[in-house]
């Protein structure tokens, strides 16, 4: 899953960003252009979400058993 760096550039909050806040977010990309295209926000960078190895756990009592289905 893809997503963006952004600031707020313009002069009223961005879903709850305040101008100059940088923040991570996934936004469909034509909501993003719109934003974009009424000076909202810009993007800073790309980036792509992804869950590293060992930085997540399944919940507490979740696997019961020592088994892992086939499918």
């Amino acid at each position: 899953m893809t997503g963006g760096i952004y600031r707020v550039v313009g002069g009223r909050c961005y879903r709850g960003h305040q101008p100059g806040d940088l923040f991570e977010a996934k936004i469909e990309h034509r909501a993003e252009a719109r934003a974009i295209g009424r000076g909202d926000i810009e993007l800073v960078e790309r980036i792509r979400f992804t869950v590293q190895p060992g930085s997540y756990n399944l919940p507490k009592g979740w696997l019961t058993t020592g088994r892992v289905s086939d499918g």
